[in-house]
């Protein structure tokens, strides 16, 4: 399961031509097998089998699914949100510095 959810991800990443979009993709090809078969199998099947292995594959995409999310957050976010820290710190050491001359 966890291979079948690993390959769905590949297959989105592969498919988006965009950079900016792979992580759209990556996830939502990845979740909508999801979507489709716990309601199948929930009216289809009546053994709790069936089912119990349809949740634990949606568990088992969950994780991977967050790491990406993450990882493209982290990638995209985190250096904007370093150099916004950078420019306030040294903001704040001017400010520093200057009352500390006027003393």
């Amino acid at each position: 399961m966890l291979g079948f959810a690993l390959l769905s991800m590949l297959i989105g990443r592969l498919v988006c031509g965009e950079k900016g979009l792979r992580p759209v993709y990556v996830i939502a090809t990845g979740m909508r097998n999801v979507a489709v078969c716990l309601p199948i199998a929930v009216h289809t099947f009546p053994d709790a089998r069936v089912q119990r292995a349809l949740i634990v594959f949606s568990l088992l995409m969950a994780v991977p699914t967050m790491l990406v999310y993450y990882y493209h957050l982290i990638r995209t976010v985190g250096p904007a949100l370093l150099a916004r820290a950078t420019e306030e710190a040294g903001q704040v050491r001017q400010r520093i510095k200057g009352t500390e001359d006027n003393t």
